[in-house]
């Protein structure tokens, strides 16, 4: 292997390959050719952003403080160096004395809060370790411990987070919504922080499936918009949340608006997820507005997928999930057996519900409703009517004519 040092100010980038005093000489050697008469604390700060650990421990040989701040970055010298998320640099300065909760005059930000913001990297639990020992602790600095633990628990630090819990944080405190945040991100990289949250496997238990203003975990997950949601993922992730919280209470507690996790799953066309409820013994008619209601509203009521040519093909391939994901939640939650009790009063409303539909249609509200739309479009009145099955609209120069949507048709 050939070793090369350039006798110019890269030489502080030479590979860590060249070792012993005289690679030591020469970087050390070359920064005072560049200036004879160095200030030992832009030295240090040169150090600390070039990561160079022979520079930075000759600057602290000549006897310089190493709380003292960084003239010309207004930091302290552990704060830049876990700004620069220099995870070797920062162990070494604290096993040398720095103070992390000093602050340097153009940074009121916590070491802690610092190390949080960059990437962390091998040395983070260590540095982690550093800080809470130097006072960076939830006592004394609640916030940075907050961002730090929810960062770590995010991004699959376990040990880091087991270790500022061990500090003594309040676990309620610093999990707050904690869950609900990592089940809205829904990818399958929240897998790893959502089985850290909910695995009794330290001594400080597991987060509660509810949020103080009382949505459960369910209602988190299905609530997931449907053209972002992984279908696949979302339903293992209920699986998982009901091995862990089968109370039955607890899949029926309704939320602010009194709607159960089923009815918002099926208001959402989650039909991988109703049919889970369903088995864990969820209730569709419980809430205000049962399930079979929401599923009924959507299949009356579907999103508008109009608009112009740009996104079309899109735009159709939501509407068919839309229409699918629809039906799969109607036949879900119709072909469910229940018990004999149930079971009548789910034959009752759904009779009611047939009978609701009926006279929907007889009293012409999807045409009252159609028309005040069109009408409100193009600036003219403009009526719709059913015809054998076909929905004609009307206006003035023409009749079109396309294949009409009957909800007693899929309600069967």
């Amino acid at each position: 292997m050939y070793s090369i040092a350039l006798e110019i100010t890269h030489d502080l980038l030479v590979p860590r390959c060249l070792h012993g005093k005289d690679y030591s000489d020469r970087i050390i050697g070359t920064c005072y050719r560049i200036e004879p008469n160095p200030n030992y604390a832009d030295l240090l700060g040169r150090a600390i952003l070039w990561n160079s650990d022979v520079l930075a421990q000759h600057v602290l040989k000549q006897g310089y403080n190493v709380n003292e701040v960084i003239t010309s970055a207004g930091l302290t010298p552990v704060q830049l160096s876990c700004a620069r998320a220099n995870g070797w640099m920062s162990m070494f300065l604290l096993q040398n004395g720095a103070d992390p909760r000093l602050r340097g005059p153009k940074c009121s930000v916590s070491c802690m809060t610092l190390h949080a913001m960059r990437p962390i990297g091998t040395h983070g639990k260590d540095i982690a370790s550093a800080l809470i020992q130097k006072g960076c602790t939830y006592e004394n600095e609640p916030a940075a411990v907050y961002g730090m633990y929810r960062r770590a628990v995010k991004d699959g630090w376990n040990d880091i987070a087991s270790e500022l819990l061990s500090c003594g944080c309040n676990k309620t405190e610093v999990e707050n919504g904690l869950l609900f945040e990592i089940l809205s991100q829904n990818s399958e990289a929240s897998i790893g922080p959502l089985m850290f949250l909910l695995e009794p496997h330290h001594q400080y238990g597991s987060c509660s499936p509810m949020s103080e203003t009382g949505v459960t975990c369910f209602h988190q997950l299905g609530a997931i918009a449907e053209y972002t949601r992984d279908d696949d993922l979302n339903w293992r992730i209920g699986k998982y949340l009901i091995s862990k919280f089968p109370q039955v209470d607890l899949l029926n507690m309704p939320n602010g608006r009194g709607n159960t996790a089923i009815a918002t799953a099926a208001s959402k066309g989650n039909h991988l997820l109703v049919s889970e409820l369903l088995q864990a013994g969820a209730d569709p008619f419980a809430g205000s507005v049962s399930a079979i209601m929401w599923i009924t509203d959507r299949i009356l009521h579907p999103d508008d997928f109009g608009g112009g040519f740009a996104g079309i093909a899109r735009r159709t391939s939501q509407a068919i999930r839309y229409e699918e994901n629809s039906l799969k939640t109607l036949k879900a939650l119709i072909a469910k057996q229940r018990s004999p009790a149930a079971l009548t009063k789910e034959n009752n409303q759904r009779d009611q519900l047939r009978e609701l539909v009926q006279k929907w249609r007889l009293a012409g509200w999807e045409d009252r409703i159609s028309n005040e739309a069109l009408t409100r479009h193009y600036g003219w009145p403009i009526t719709c009517r059913m015809v054998k099955g076909r929905l004609w609209i009307d206006d003035s120069t023409e009749s079109v004519s396309r294949p009409a949507t009957l909800p007693e048709m899929k309600l069967g």
